[in-house]
């Protein structure tokens, strides 16, 4: 706040029945803080600045005026739900969307007009349910949803705090876990039987055959490395050959 004295001296500011600034002023205007006790009283408090020249005569400051003191947090929304997701159930969806209805109302509701009103809102997706309201205020009053940016796998918790107009914060409203999230589920990868590349040299397959006499059907077995790869009956007058890295039926 500042004043204006006519001769350098001192002075005290109070707020109420409290002393909250004191030091030396000079002739002229002075620009002086105050700072109240995290503990004073809300209410509508008469502004008082006593002033003393160096002989001590005291004087008031004329005009001081009246503060309002608002310590109250104000009231939470209500309703706060998710959009797009259910609680407890899992989701490829990487993003979360809440909605609530807004809240209109800050304490202290008496008498009129003391409360400062609803600032906007302090929100945050986090992993952990511990309560949590930082100071920055991320939406307006009027706000009435939120969306989140793309979010890592894991369960999320919906952290909102309401902050009215001189930074009182209402305590952290939580609803969790708003959605475990998983990644999409990954595409189905075929191993081929037998991949041969053109163009390269891959690892030959070993071919050996057998035959049954009870069904006169030879039988044409091969391996990849080091693993069996099939076992298929073959018509006895067909041949099988093995050339350069393909194998051809002729």
């Amino acid at each position: 706040m500042s004043f204006t004295t006519n001769e350098a001296g001192s002075y005290a500011i109070k707020v109420g029945d409290t002393v909250c600034g004191t030091g030396s002023a000079a002739a002229g205007t002075n620009a002086k803080t105050c700072t109240l006790p995290a503990t004073f009283g809300e209410g509508i408090k008469d502004i008082v600045v006593l002033v003393a020249d160096a002989a001590a005569n005291t004087g008031t400051v004329t005009g001081s005026g009246a503060v309002r003191v608002d310590n109250s947090p104000p009231n939470d929304p209500t309703n706060v739900q998710s959009t797009d997701h259910t609680v407890g159930q899992t989701s490829n969806d990487n993003t979360i969307s809440m909605s609530w209805v807004a809240s209109t109302t800050d304490n202290p509701t008496s008498p009129a007009g003391l409360a400062s009103g609803v600032d906007g809102y302090s929100v945050a997706f986090r992993n952990g349910s511990t309560p949590f309201c930082d100071r920055t205020k991320d939406l307006e009053a009027t706000a009435i949803s939120f969306t989140s940016a793309p979010l890592a796998d894991g369960t999320w918790f919906f952290h909102l705090c309401t902050v009215d107009k001189v930074g009182k914060r209402a305590r952290s409203l939580l609803k969790a876990p708003i959605s475990a999230l998983l990644a999409p589920p990954a595409q189905s990868t075929h191993q081929p039987l037998l991949a041969l590349t053109l163009g390269l040299a891959p690892t030959l397959p070993r071919v050996s055959t057998s035959s049954s006499k009870s069904s006169r059907a030879m039988w044409l077995n091969w391996t990849q490395g080091t693993r069996a790869i099939i076992a298929r009956p073959v018509a006895p007058k067909v041949r099988w050959s093995l050339a350069s890295s393909l194998l051809n039926r002729e």
